[in-house]
């Protein structure tokens, strides 16, 4: 399943397993694709809650157009310096 969202959402929290421990971490971002082709960072942070996972915070202006977002952790931690599988988030036109 793909995740889904609307145009103009913001607020929402996304979560992105990893299967290190990132509470050490020292790069903790996601690198998103968006539908026009533009390459976009967002910073984000270890989930308070299990250091296993990304949290980021869905900002104004994130998901301006409707389409498929491609969302890429990337993380340096301890020795591993590295990006983890992608997730993608169908971002649908709200109607207002």
């Amino acid at each position: 399943d793909i995740a889904q969202g609307y145009t103009g959402d913001e607020g929402s929290t996304i979560l992105i397993e990893t299967n290190l421990v990132l509470t050490n971490a020292t790069l903790i971002r996601i690198n998103v694709y968006t539908p026009n082709k533009e390459l976009k960072i967002w910073d984000a942070a270890v989930d308070p809650t299990n250091p296993k996972f990304i949290i980021y915070t869905v900002k104004t202006g994130d998901f301006k157009i409707p389409g498929t977002y491609y969302l890429q952790p990337e993380v340096n931690v301890g020795q591993f310096k590295g990006k983890g599988e992608t997730a993608r988030i169908l971002i649908k036109q709200a109607f207002a």
